[in-house]
């Protein structure tokens, strides 16, 4: 069923309970833009690793991201450091940092803060 919604969409949302991994970057357009909330405890990843590192990716904050979002697990595997993310929600939100510059593929990370919920 992730298969044929990765491959059919432009957008993917995930928000899951568990802590494997939902999605494969192979099943996502190019262009596609992936939400992913799921990930909010140590133990839980929903995205490939190649995934969020090939991606402009844009965390809600990159401090808790870093501890229980997709981008602990990238950073573990040495795929990726706090440099390479590309800005912060609330960045993008203001206008600080552009959000789509073009066809790229965007994973958004959202952990849970009180003030962007």
């Amino acid at each position: 069923a992730a298969e044929f919604v990765g491959r059919r969409n432009d957008v993917v949302f995930t928000q899951t309970p568990g802590s494997d991994v939902v999605l494969e970057t192979r099943w996502l357009r190019p262009h596609a833009t992936v939400i992913a909330s799921g990930s909010d405890q140590p133990t839980k990843q929903e995205l490939p690793v190649d995934l969020v590192a090939s991606a402009t990716y844009v965390a809600d904050l990159v401090k808790q991201t870093s501890r229980v979002g997709e981008l602990r697990p990238a950073l573990a595997a040495g795929v990726m450091t706090e440099a390479d993310v590309h800005a912060e929600l609330g960045d993008v939100v203001t206008g600080a940092k552009p959000g789509r510059v073009g066809d790229e593929m965007i994973v958004v990370d959202l952990t849970g803060t009180g003030a962007q919920d």
